[in-house]
């Protein structure tokens, strides 16, 4: 009689472990999610804005893959507390952006750092993750200065200074880049860089052959990201350019324009040719017909 409940028990035991192993592997053990990186960038542009870039991204099978439709929390951190500024959600790219209206309303350590963290709290596909981005503000004073080189032409150069925004102290030893707008990319005018002098400021030549529309060109100074102040940007608008010609035959008549607008010689040359060729056709038929009729 034992021996038969112990074969009971190991028959009840094995379709038990049988019916275990059959049933879905996520009822017993939970989802693995897939870790978020985030990355942030800081950007000013000089009387026109103060961004923190955010780029979102993941490792799913050894590839990097871009993380969209999360909601982000930036806060701006000082001592223990953090201030709450605003949420985004990253586009189908994961990315995103978000614009520090007036950083003299916000917050700084002791050293004139701002400190912002960007928080991701989580989902059922990923797992919660944060950064912190901290930098001073800096300011850059640009304009553009022309001078007579004493043989009737104008010398033209770009000065820049560089400082602090809080205490308007010179930055020295920064690379600040000077170049003009283009189409696709900046063109980089004159050196790679130009390193500010003791009192922050930098003097760039620029060259008197660059074409603009109604000789307008915009001039950027830049100090490319920097370990303190991040990416911060000047524009100055001038008009110093060499005017572009349109030379375009789009509005004339060409052999290579629309039907609408060909060559008169043409468009009388193919006529002539077509009615004479008709006419012949006309006359040819005319006299078959007498000829017929004879």
């Amino acid at each position: 009689m034992k021996k038969h409940t112990n074969i009971h028990v190991f028959f009840i035991a094995t379709l038990g472990l049988l019916f275990l192993g059959l049933l879905p592997q996520k009822t017993y053990a939970q989802e693995e999610k897939n870790p978020v990186s985030i990355t942030l960038t800081y950007t000013k542009i000089m009387g026109v804005s103060s961004i923190i870039e955010i780029k979102t991204t993941t490792r799913i099978e050894k590839q990097t893959s871009a993380v969209k439709n999360i909601e982000l929390t930036i806060s701006n951190d000082a001592d223990e507390e953090d201030i709450v500024l605003g949420k985004v959600i990253t586009d189908k790219e994961g990315f995103a952006k978000f614009e520090l209206k007036d950083l003299s309303n916000l917050r700084k350590d002791a050293e004139n750092f701002y400190n912002f963290t960007v928080q991701f709290d989580g989902n059922d596909a990923y797992e919660e993750a944060s950064e912190v981005i901290h930098f001073k503000d800096a300011k850059i004073n640009a304009e553009l200065l022309a001078e007579d080189d004493g043989e009737g032409n104008t010398v033209n150069s770009m000065t820049a200074t560089l400082t602090e925004g809080d205490t308007d102290t010179p930055v020295e030893g920064a690379d600040l880049k000077v170049q003009v707008q283009r189409l696709i990319r900046p063109l980089t005018i004159g050196e790679d860089s130009y390193t500010t002098e003791e009192d922050g400021t930098i003097l760039a030549e620029l060259r008197n052959d660059i074409p603009g529309i109604d000789g307008k060109l915009n001039f950027e100074v830049v100090l490319k990201d920097s370990e303190d102040y991040g990416t911060v940007k000047a524009i100055v608008k001038t008009s110093i350019g060499v005017p572009i010609i349109d030379k375009s035959s789009f509005d004339k008549r060409t052999l290579w324009g629309s039907r609408a607008k060909a060559p008169v010689f043409l468009l009388i040359s193919l006529n002539v040719v077509l009615f004479g060729v008709w006419g012949v056709l006309l006359y040819l038929t005319y006299n078959l017909v007498r000829i017929k009729k004879s």
